[in-house]
Formats: C-alpha cells, sequence, structure tokens
C-alpha cells in the first residue's frame, strides 16, 4: 500500500482568530503601496471573517468580538511589524507614514494625559472639605499643587521660532 501526499495550497489556509488573517493582508498591502493609505471598514471586515450576527444577542457578542480583533490587529502591526493604524471615523483605518505615526500618537497621549490631569483635579476639587481631617486637607493640597503644575507644562503651547 503506497500512502499518497496531497499537496497543500498555503495561499488557501487561513489563521485565526481572523485578525491574523487581517495582520497579514495589510503586510501585503503596506509591501505593495507602501503608507499612507486608507482600509475601509468594509475591507477590514473581509481580512477580519467575523461570522455575521443574526439575533441581536448574537450582534452584541459580535461588536466586542469585532472591537478585540481590531485593537488586537492594530497593537500587533504597530509592535511587530512597526505599521500603525489609525481610526478614521466613517470611513476605515489609514495606515499612517512613520511621521504622521510620531506626531499622531504624540497628541493622542497628550489628549488622554489632558483627560486624566482635568478628572484629577475634579475629583481633588470636589471634595466635601468640611469633613476633611487636617492631614487630609493637607494631602488635598499637596496634590491639587502637583496635578495643577502637571496642568500648566502640558498645556504649554509649541514655542514661536
Amino acid at each position: 500500500m503506497t500512502a499518497q501526499i496531497a499537496e497543500i495550497n498555503t495561499d488557501d489556509l487561513k489563521r485565526y482568530p481572523g485578525w491574523k488573517n487581517a495582520e497579514d493582508e495589510i503586510i501585503k498591502l503596506v509591501a505593495l503601496k507602501g503608507y499612507d493609505f486608507i482600509i475601509s471598514m468594509e475591507k477590514l471586515h473581509d481580512f477580519i471573517e467575523l461570522e455575521e450576527p443574526t439575533t441581536l444577542e448574537a450582534y452584541k457578542k459580535y461588536q466586542f468580538e469585532w472591537l478585540g480583533s481590531v485593537e488586537n490587529l492594530k497593537d500587533s502591526l504597530l509592535e511587530n511589524h512597526q505599521i500603525c493604524l489609525m481610526n478614521l471615523r466613517g470611513k476605515g483605518y489609514m495606515v499612517c507614514t512613520p511621521d504622521d505615526q510620531v506626531s499622531k500618537a504624540y497628541a493622542k497621549i497628550m489628549r488622554k494625559v489632558g483627560l486624566g490631569i482635568n478628572k484629577a483635579l475634579a475629583t481633588l476639587v470636589n471634595v466635601n472639605q468640611s469633613l476633611l481631617s487636617g492631614e487630609g486637607s493637607k494631602i488635598r493640597l499637596e496634590n491639587l499643587a502637583k496635578i495643577s503644575f502637571l496642568k500648566q507644562t502640558t498645556n504649554k503651547k509649541e514655542l514661536k521660532k
């Protein structure tokens, strides 16, 4: 009895989970096109290949799977391949040039830092001060000074040359 060896076409193989297929496809597109192009939401859905929901309950699950898949895809592309995807609301995802990646990443993190500082300030300002102990009041004022300093330093505009 002779065993037959089947040939496997590796182009037909799919990786699991689906965002790994999307990763492969985007890497190919970047190699072909370079940077600075948009991947439509439809194309990204085709790449990720999540099963379309048929019920409301399935749709809720699908939304979480979709968001998780996109986040995993973005993280893997950035960390393993130095490819940055930025969401263009309603259009898809932009494959950023390295220069755009640097400036957009800075702007994004500064927005998050600013929001965090504002939240911390609101928490420290909106305290029932009549119930604070002497020590609690002292700590509140020290922390307000620190957070206020951070707010000042992060709000500085770029100096004109």
